[in-house]
């Protein structure tokens, strides 16, 4: 099809084995429409027509590949084409995951906006996705997505976040222009994220019923939550939040028998939002947690219902970052849905010290990650009370099991060294070099957000 300014888009059509005129599926990816495939025929099997499209400069369709420029035209015009086709009963459904929810939710802003969307994971913006809430350039994901992807007609897959890594920790006295020096393609998104590049997907123009979709080990799980809460009130939505990661179609590809109930209740979701022609207006959201039962239930978020568990973490043993802290083991089991929200006495005496936290449950020596978070500190010279929100949390925590917290100024390479203020500067610190420390008291306070009663 032809997309804003004349340029030819790539297109596959997939469609049911009867004929007539079909509700239609409609995605449109950065990453190959072709692997789609599998997915289009679940759908064409139900009845409905699937429509894959390669973004504008990627892969099969023409023009020149700009990252989050242009997907609402674009978007726009391929829903208008479909509408047209004689197999089209004018009824269109956009999907997609990560890049491609954002895709999904830009044909959304204007006047001819789809039936319905499903945004799994979705990325709202350049900087958005580059820069974490707390100030931190998240430095590994940002070059291993735009090298493999966001550069060129095609990326290059051989840049696998591994390499990156090594090649990171390879620079220990590294630049930023030493680093796109090295890698030149990465120079214009650089450019862009480093000038405050305005990129807010504007979520109070989709006036489409939006199911928002995330994953508790997703760093982009807020994503999912704000677009969740910023759709105009009139607009129908559902939020659903559930134990899996970004890859939750590889997590769906490992599970084809639906052994997961989560997978299997998710995908019922999915296909309901998509058939349902009316909805409940209230805003309602669903919370899948291994180990209860059943999904929990309610309306708009922070989720109603829950309590504040506060507890004191001691601290376990001086010596190098990380920090760690540790609870006295849990009194009884704890269902948490929310943000846990770590609070400290700190100082922090040098400019654009950041802090990276990170909740775990430990249980018979093993420990697994909950949740983290970070934030940069405001300079202070004398103890300060400092408080920060974790990312969401879904979890059933059993009697017994201790918590704890480590805490850390750098978490490099995953995070740049410095803040994006400062990135004009070095990614990373020269060795020797002092690090920036927040000194922390003995002790420090965790709040819970956990449902009573509490159990499955």
């Amino acid at each position: 099809m032809v997309g804003a300014g004349g340029v030819e888009l790539a297109t596959w059509i997939h469609l049911p084995g009867a004929t007539g005129s079909f509700d239609t599926l409609f995605v449109r990816t950065p990453c190959r429409a072709t692997r789609y495939a599998e997915v289009a025929g679940s759908w064409t099997r139900r009845g409905y027509a699937f429509v894959g499209q390669d973004v504008r400069g990627r892969h099969g369709s023409g023009g020149t590949w700009e990252c989050y420029r242009g997907e609402d035209h674009d978007g726009a015009a391929a829903l208008a084409w479909i509408r047209s086709q004689r197999w089209s009963n004018g009824r269109v459904h956009v999907v997609g995951e990560s890049y491609a929810g954002f895709a999904a939710l830009a044909a959304s802003t204007g006047a001819a906006h789809a039936q319905s969307a499903t945004v799994v994971g979705p990325t709202l913006g350049l900087g958005r996705t580059a820069l974490d809430r707390g100030g931190g350039f998240r430095l590994l994901d940002t070059l291993t997505w735009h090298l493999g992807i966001g550069c060129g007609r095609r990326g290059n897959a051989a840049f696998a976040p591994r390499m990156v890594e090594s090649a990171l920790r390879a620079m220990p006295e590294a630049t930023l222009a030493d680093l796109i020096a090295l890698l030149p393609a990465i120079e214009p998104i650089m450019a862009r994220i480093l000038v405050g590049e305005e990129d807010r997907l504007p979520l109070e123009r989709v006036a489409t019923r939006t199911l928002c979709i995330g994953g508790f080990q997703d760093p982009m799980v807020e994503n999912a939550i704000e677009v969740f809460r910023r759709l105009a009130p009139h607009v129908p939505r559902r939020l659903v939040l559930g134990p899996w990661t970004h890859e939750l179609g590889a997590e769906r590809a490992l599970d084809p028998s639906g052994a997961r109930a989560a997978l299997r209740h998710l995908a019922s979701i999915e296909q309901d939002w998509i058939e349902t022609k009316r909805c409940d207006s209230r805003p309602a959201v669903t919370v899948f947690i291994d180990g209860v039962h059943e999904p929990l239930t309610a309306y708009g978020w922070p989720f109603p219902g829950t309590g504040e568990l506060a507890l004191r973490l001691d601290r376990s043993a001086s010596g190098s970052e990380p920090i760690l802290f540790r609870s006295e083991p849990l009194a009884r089991d704890e269902v948490v849905v929310g943000h846990p929200r770590f609070q400290a006495e700190l100082v922090a005496a040098d400019p654009g010290t950041m802090v990276f936290v990170k909740l775990w449950a430990e249980l018979d020596g093993n420990r697994l990650l909950l949740c983290e978070g970070m934030s940069t500190v405001p300079t202070v010279a004398r103890p300060q009370r400092f408080e920060m929100a974790l990312r969401p949390a879904g979890v059933l925590l059993r009697k017994g099991l201790r918590l704890a917290l480590t805490v850390a100024c750098e978490d490099f390479p995953r995070y740049a060294a410095r803040p994006v203020s400062a990135l004009s500067d070095r990614i990373a610190f020269r060795p020797g070099e002092p690090r920036p420390v927040a000194r922390l008291a003995h002790a420090v306070r965790l709040a819970l957000p956990v449902l009573r009663p509490a159990g499955p």
